[in-house]
Protein backbone atom coordinates (compact mmCIF):
# COMPACT_ATOMS: atom_id res chain seq x y z
CA UNK A 1 0.00 0.00 0.00
CA UNK A 2 2.52 2.35 0.95
CA UNK A 3 4.37 1.71 -2.22
CA UNK A 4 1.55 2.52 -4.64
CA UNK A 5 1.28 6.00 -2.87
CA UNK A 6 5.29 6.77 -3.47
CA UNK A 7 4.98 5.85 -6.82
CA UNK A 8 1.45 8.22 -7.18
CA UNK A 9 3.00 11.07 -5.57
CA UNK A 10 6.38 10.49 -8.16
CA UNK A 11 3.73 10.74 -10.94
CA UNK A 12 2.60 14.08 -9.96
CA UNK A 13 5.77 15.68 -9.34
CA UNK A 14 6.91 14.77 -13.09
CA UNK A 15 4.05 15.90 -14.56
CA UNK A 16 4.55 19.46 -14.26
CA UNK A 17 6.69 20.21 -16.78
CA UNK A 18 9.16 23.20 -17.30
CA UNK A 19 6.87 25.62 -19.30
CA UNK A 20 3.74 25.18 -16.96
CA UNK A 21 5.98 26.46 -14.01
CA UNK A 22 7.36 29.70 -15.85
CA UNK A 23 3.22 30.13 -16.92
CA UNK A 24 2.45 30.33 -13.38
CA UNK A 25 5.64 32.55 -12.47
CA UNK A 26 4.88 35.41 -15.02
CA UNK A 27 4.21 39.01 -14.35
CA UNK A 28 2.12 40.93 -16.51
CA UNK A 29 -0.29 39.30 -19.62
CA UNK A 30 -0.39 41.71 -22.40
CA UNK A 31 -3.95 43.03 -21.70
CA UNK A 32 -2.40 44.21 -18.19
CA UNK A 33 0.43 46.19 -20.18
CA UNK A 34 -2.09 47.63 -22.63
CA UNK A 35 -4.41 49.02 -20.17
CA UNK A 36 -1.63 50.05 -17.79
CA UNK A 37 -0.22 51.81 -21.14
CA UNK A 38 -3.99 53.52 -21.77
CA UNK A 39 -4.09 55.06 -18.31
CA UNK A 40 -0.38 56.68 -18.31
CA UNK A 41 -1.03 57.80 -21.62
CA UNK A 42 -4.74 59.30 -20.27
CA UNK A 43 -3.09 60.71 -17.11
CA UNK A 44 -0.04 62.46 -19.45
CA UNK A 45 -2.53 64.16 -21.41
CA UNK A 46 -4.42 65.64 -18.59
CA UNK A 47 -1.46 67.01 -17.01
CA UNK A 48 -0.17 68.55 -20.62
CA UNK A 49 -3.59 70.13 -21.08
CA UNK A 50 -3.50 71.70 -17.83
CA UNK A 51 -0.34 72.75 -18.15
CA UNK A 52 -1.18 74.43 -21.97
CA UNK A 53 -4.06 76.03 -19.78
CA UNK A 54 -2.00 77.57 -17.46
CA UNK A 55 0.49 78.93 -19.88
CA UNK A 56 -2.39 80.52 -21.99
CA UNK A 57 -3.60 82.29 -18.75
CA UNK A 58 0.16 83.31 -18.20
CA UNK A 59 0.20 84.56 -21.88
CA UNK A 60 -2.99 86.90 -21.70
CA UNK A 61 -2.32 88.10 -18.32
CA UNK A 62 1.30 89.66 -19.91
CA UNK A 63 0.17 90.91 -22.77
CA UNK A 64 -1.76 93.72 -21.34
CA UNK A 65 1.35 94.42 -19.77
CA UNK A 66 3.63 94.69 -22.68
CA UNK A 67 1.17 96.27 -24.82
CA UNK A 68 0.75 99.06 -22.58
CA UNK A 69 4.82 99.13 -22.04
CA UNK A 70 5.30 99.02 -26.01
CA UNK A 71 2.78 102.09 -26.54
CA UNK A 72 4.33 104.11 -23.94
CA UNK A 73 7.89 104.04 -25.30
CA UNK A 74 6.17 104.49 -28.51
CA UNK A 75 4.46 107.90 -27.46
CA UNK A 76 7.44 108.79 -25.10
CA UNK A 77 9.64 108.52 -28.65
CA UNK A 78 7.33 110.59 -30.62
CA UNK A 79 7.06 113.49 -27.88
CA UNK A 80 10.82 113.40 -27.48
CA UNK A 81 11.62 113.12 -31.14
CA UNK A 82 9.57 116.07 -32.56
CA UNK A 83 10.57 118.43 -29.16
CA UNK A 84 13.98 117.58 -29.96
CA UNK A 85 13.83 118.39 -33.66
CA UNK A 86 15.94 121.48 -35.34
CA UNK A 87 15.72 123.66 -38.31
CA UNK A 88 18.34 122.46 -41.01
CA UNK A 89 18.57 123.07 -44.63
CA UNK A 90 21.06 121.24 -46.29
CA UNK A 91 22.87 122.28 -49.61
CA UNK A 92 23.28 119.83 -52.29
CA UNK A 93 22.93 119.52 -56.41
CA UNK A 94 19.08 120.97 -55.97
CA UNK A 95 19.82 123.84 -54.02
CA UNK A 96 18.99 124.47 -50.66
CA UNK A 97 16.10 122.23 -48.93
CA UNK A 98 14.63 122.14 -45.68
CA UNK A 99 14.87 118.76 -43.90
CA UNK A 100 11.51 119.22 -42.23
CA UNK A 101 8.87 118.27 -44.12
CA UNK A 102 5.10 116.92 -43.50
CA UNK A 103 1.83 115.75 -44.50
CA UNK A 104 -1.37 113.85 -42.67
CA UNK A 105 0.62 110.59 -42.56
CA UNK A 106 4.09 111.36 -42.19
CA UNK A 107 7.02 113.88 -41.93
CA UNK A 108 10.70 114.38 -41.97
CA UNK A 109 12.75 116.11 -39.31
CA UNK A 110 15.96 116.61 -37.80
CA UNK A 111 16.36 115.57 -34.40
CA UNK A 112 18.85 115.15 -31.57
CA UNK A 113 17.04 112.09 -29.89
CA UNK A 114 19.12 109.35 -31.10
CA UNK A 115 16.81 106.70 -29.53
CA UNK A 116 15.50 104.24 -32.54
CA UNK A 117 18.65 105.48 -34.65
CA UNK A 118 20.05 102.73 -37.02
CA UNK A 119 23.73 103.29 -35.68
CA UNK A 120 22.19 103.78 -31.93
CA UNK A 121 21.69 106.34 -29.79
CA UNK A 122 24.33 109.73 -29.58
CA UNK A 123 24.78 113.16 -28.92
CA UNK A 124 24.54 114.35 -32.54
CA UNK A 125 21.92 115.40 -35.27
CA UNK A 126 19.54 112.16 -36.03
CA UNK A 127 17.87 111.99 -39.93
CA UNK A 128 13.97 110.84 -39.51
CA UNK A 129 11.23 110.27 -40.84
CA UNK A 130 7.95 108.47 -39.17
CA UNK A 131 5.16 107.49 -41.47
CA UNK A 132 2.78 104.66 -42.09
CA UNK A 133 2.89 101.71 -44.13
CA UNK A 134 1.12 98.37 -44.54
CA UNK A 135 2.29 95.42 -41.55
CA UNK A 136 3.68 92.79 -42.73
CA UNK A 137 1.45 89.37 -42.87
CA UNK A 138 -1.47 91.71 -41.98
CA UNK A 139 -4.29 93.99 -43.34
CA UNK A 140 -3.56 96.85 -40.23
CA UNK A 141 -0.95 99.53 -41.12
CA UNK A 142 2.34 100.04 -38.83
CA UNK A 143 3.75 102.87 -37.81
CA UNK A 144 7.49 103.27 -39.29
CA UNK A 145 11.07 105.19 -37.83
CA UNK A 146 13.82 106.06 -40.17
CA UNK A 147 16.71 107.66 -38.31
CA UNK A 148 20.52 107.74 -38.94
CA UNK A 149 23.38 109.81 -37.94
CA UNK A 150 23.99 111.45 -41.39
CA UNK A 151 22.02 112.85 -44.16
CA UNK A 152 22.51 110.31 -46.72
CA UNK A 153 21.95 111.12 -50.29
CA UNK A 154 18.81 108.90 -50.49
CA UNK A 155 17.16 110.67 -47.56
CA UNK A 156 17.79 114.30 -48.94
CA UNK A 157 16.45 112.93 -52.17
CA UNK A 158 13.30 111.64 -50.25
CA UNK A 159 12.58 114.60 -48.54
CA UNK A 160 13.29 116.90 -51.78
CA UNK A 161 10.54 114.20 -53.77
CA UNK A 162 7.85 114.89 -50.97
CA UNK A 163 8.10 118.44 -51.03
CA UNK A 164 7.80 118.68 -54.29
CA UNK A 165 4.88 116.74 -54.57
CA UNK A 166 1.18 117.14 -54.81
CA UNK A 167 -1.31 117.38 -51.53
CA UNK A 168 -2.79 113.99 -52.64
CA UNK A 169 1.04 112.17 -52.53
CA UNK A 170 2.05 113.39 -49.66
CA UNK A 171 -1.46 112.33 -48.03
CA UNK A 172 -0.88 109.05 -49.47
CA UNK A 173 2.97 108.97 -49.13
CA UNK A 174 4.50 105.50 -48.95
CA UNK A 175 8.35 104.88 -48.37
CA UNK A 176 11.02 104.82 -50.79
CA UNK A 177 13.00 101.30 -50.94
CA UNK A 178 15.89 102.92 -49.35
CA UNK A 179 14.04 103.79 -46.20
CA UNK A 180 11.84 101.41 -46.40
CA UNK A 181 14.80 98.83 -45.88
CA UNK A 182 16.32 100.56 -43.49
CA UNK A 183 12.97 101.66 -40.90
CA UNK A 184 12.24 99.96 -37.71
CA UNK A 185 8.25 99.48 -36.85
CA UNK A 186 7.48 101.78 -33.83
CA UNK A 187 3.90 100.36 -33.17
CA UNK A 188 1.53 98.11 -34.94
CA UNK A 189 -2.67 98.31 -35.41
CA UNK A 190 -2.29 102.16 -36.09
CA UNK A 191 -5.61 103.90 -37.40
CA UNK A 192 -6.92 107.22 -37.80
CA UNK A 193 -3.22 108.40 -37.83
CA UNK A 194 -3.24 112.18 -38.45
CA UNK A 195 -0.45 114.66 -37.91
CA UNK A 196 -1.08 118.66 -38.34
CA UNK A 197 1.47 121.77 -37.91
CA UNK A 198 0.89 125.17 -37.02
CA UNK A 199 3.96 127.87 -36.92
CA UNK A 200 2.88 128.92 -33.53
CA UNK A 201 5.22 128.16 -30.54
CA UNK A 202 3.00 126.09 -28.06
CA UNK A 203 4.19 125.77 -24.32
CA UNK A 204 1.57 124.20 -22.39
CA UNK A 205 0.88 125.40 -18.33
CA UNK A 206 3.19 128.17 -18.62
CA UNK A 207 3.13 132.04 -17.85
CA UNK A 208 0.07 133.91 -16.58
CA UNK A 209 -3.50 132.94 -16.93
CA UNK A 210 -3.80 134.92 -20.69
CA UNK A 211 -1.03 133.71 -21.92
CA UNK A 212 -1.80 130.46 -21.51
CA UNK A 213 -2.31 127.95 -25.26
CA UNK A 214 -5.69 128.53 -26.98
CA UNK A 215 -7.92 126.01 -25.85
CA UNK A 216 -8.43 125.01 -29.32
CA UNK A 217 -5.07 123.18 -28.61
CA UNK A 218 -6.81 120.79 -26.78
CA UNK A 219 -10.01 119.71 -28.64
CA UNK A 220 -9.44 117.13 -31.40
CA UNK A 221 -9.40 119.42 -34.13
CA UNK A 222 -6.83 119.51 -36.10
CA UNK A 223 -4.31 122.62 -36.05
CA UNK A 224 -4.75 125.50 -38.42
CA UNK A 225 -2.13 123.88 -41.08
CA UNK A 226 -2.92 120.14 -42.30
CA UNK A 227 0.70 119.57 -44.05
CA UNK A 228 3.62 121.37 -43.79
CA UNK A 229 6.34 122.15 -46.79
CA UNK A 230 6.71 125.59 -45.63
CA UNK A 231 10.55 127.43 -45.37
CA UNK A 232 10.04 127.80 -41.08
CA UNK A 233 10.46 124.88 -38.82
CA UNK A 234 7.26 124.63 -37.00
CA UNK A 235 6.26 125.78 -33.77
CA UNK A 236 3.92 122.72 -32.44
CA UNK A 237 2.97 119.50 -34.01
CA UNK A 238 0.00 117.76 -33.05
CA UNK A 239 -0.34 113.63 -33.54
CA UNK A 240 -3.42 112.29 -33.10
CA UNK A 241 -4.31 108.28 -34.02
CA UNK A 242 -6.45 105.27 -32.54
CA UNK A 243 -4.96 102.16 -30.80
CA UNK A 244 -6.95 99.00 -29.81
CA UNK A 245 -9.88 101.49 -29.90
CA UNK A 246 -8.45 104.20 -28.22
CA UNK A 247 -8.23 107.09 -29.34
CA UNK A 248 -4.39 109.53 -28.32
CA UNK A 249 -3.62 112.72 -29.29
CA UNK A 250 -0.18 115.02 -28.09
CA UNK A 251 1.11 118.43 -28.99
CA UNK A 252 4.51 118.49 -29.30
CA UNK A 253 5.82 121.99 -28.77
CA UNK A 254 8.82 121.96 -31.86
CA UNK A 255 12.12 123.19 -33.10
CA UNK A 256 13.43 124.59 -29.61
CA UNK A 257 16.62 123.84 -30.24
CA UNK A 258 18.03 125.60 -33.59
CA UNK A 259 21.10 124.45 -36.01
CA UNK A 260 22.50 126.52 -38.92
CA UNK A 261 22.42 125.56 -43.02
CA UNK A 262 24.79 122.94 -43.79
Amino acid sequence: MQQTSLTRTSKDNTSRTPDSQCANSSGFTLLELVVAMTIVSLVVLTLYQAFSVGVRVWDSDERPVEDVVRLEAALRLLHDDIYMSTSYDINWREGSTPLFAGGPGSVFYVTRNGTGALGGAGYGLFFSALYLDDCPNSDAECLYLFKSSRPSQEFVEEVHSFRQGTEFEREHYRPGSYLAENSIKVLDGVEDWNISYSPEEFRPFAGLEEEQPDQRLHERGRLSEDEWVQEEHPGRVRIAFKHEDSEYVTHVPAGLHRSGSR
